[in-house]
């Protein structure tokens, strides 16, 4: 089960449409994209939009961003400027946005990661989500130089 997930900037605000199909019959909604297109038009330079190396360094640059913004939750919750809940939810987010980006551009399927990520929040482990986060980051430092598989 791969998510489509379509995301660009219009003006001041970013868009983000994100399809699953669990029963794995519909293909993406290229329609819907379409609409929402229409309606709020993208602001990337068209000089952008078909540059391949651009691509890639985006997607790289995004995904070691969702990295670091797992660590900086960790600092803001030590400094106890949110809750061990809010925290370990918005650092999952984050590593699951990381997880989706590596299941498409390394092909590393990411369901099993994800399934374990979400018992250590629903358990509300602090220390098994940043045990994660420090695998996720290993694994990031070895491997963001490698090719990735653009669609």
């Amino acid at each position: 089960m791969t998510p489509f997930c379509y995301t660009w900037t219009s003006g001041q605000k970013v868009i983000e449409i994100k399809y699953t199909d669990l029963q794995r019959t519909k293909s993406e909604p290229k329609e819907v994209v379409k609409a929402y297109l229409q309606k709020h038009p993208s602001s990337i330079p068209t000089t952008l939009v078909f540059d391949q190396d651009h691509d890639i360094q985006w997607i790289k640059d995004e995904m070691e961003r969702r990295i670091w913004l797992g660590d900086k939750w960790f600092v803001w919750q030590a400094g106890g400027n949110t809750t061990i809940r809010d925290t370990l939810q918005k650092v999952s987010d984050n590593i699951t946005i990381f997880l989706d980006y590596r299941q498409k551009y390394f092909g590393i399927n990411g369901d099993s990661d994800k399934e374990n990520l979400y018992q250590l929040v629903s358990t509300q482990n602090l220390q098994g989500v940043k045990d994660k986060l420090s695998e996720y980051k290993t694994w990031w430092s070895n491997n963001k130089t490698d090719s990735i598989n653009l669609p």
